[in-house]
């Protein structure tokens, strides 16, 4: 799983889509088996999780992109 959505990220940004382990809460620790996928782009470090909060609309469409091939891949 973490090699397919690996592949999706370089597919869609042309970028290494090296894993990264952060600090942040998600729900994942409450699930067996859960990996939390949040793709990030360069620029992106501090905007998320503030005040005022916000994803620049590119951004939002190579995520969904990402998610898109991703779902596709695992589905097969």
């Amino acid at each position: 799983m973490l090699e397919t959505m690996r592949r999706s990220y370089e597919s869609v940004t042309g970028l290494d889509g090296y894993p990264i382990i952060t600090t942040g809460a998600t729900y994942a620790r409450f699930m067996p088996n859960i990996i939390a996928f949040g793709p990030s782009f360069p620029g992106q470090i501090g905007i998320a999780h503030n005040h005022n909060e916000y994803m620049f609309v590119d951004d939002l469409k190579r995520n969904i992109e990402i998610y898109r091939r991703t779902l596709d891949e695992l589905l097969r």
